[in-house]
């Protein structure tokens, strides 16, 4: 399932102050993800919560356009945690700034949410992927 919400553009600034970011490190049960420039797309992610192929997955249905699968995908290991580097092969659906994490919440399951500007409007998708 998966909803949208459409929050002031003012308060933009705000919730990037306090959202996960993969220059940090982060939990256990948490993949996140920075859209950067020229559709790089910057994670990170404990080995122990997630294997690649999941990682791989989640980045694919949830930040690549719909039909297009990854395009490249590195990763480097980084104070004991996995930092990697993916493009889309038709580009991401967020543009530069944007971000998409990723929290397990049950066996098999996991819920994501999506921070990006859509006309001038933050918007925060949110929904649940089955692993």
């Amino acid at each position: 399932m998966k909803t949208s919400f459409v929050v002031f553009a003012s308060l933009l600034a705000c919730v990037g102050c306090f959202a996960p970011s993969a220059s940090r490190p982060v939990e256990q049960n948490f993949v996140v993800s920075d859209m950067l420039d020229d559709g790089l797309i910057k994670g990170r992610y404990a080995q122990s919560g997630f294997s690649q192929a999941q990682v791989k997955k989640m980045i694919t249905d949830v930040v690549c356009r719909p039909g297009a699968g990854l395009a490249t995908f590195s990763e480097s290991s980084i104070d004991g945690q996995i930092v990697f580097d993916a493009t889309c092969q038709s580009g991401p659906r967020f543009g530069r700034g944007s971000g998409a994490n990723f929290e397990r919440v049950a066996p098999g399951t996991v819920k994501y949410w999506a921070l990006y500007e859509l006309n001038g409007d933050l918007v925060q998708e949110k929904g649940d992927l089955q692993m």
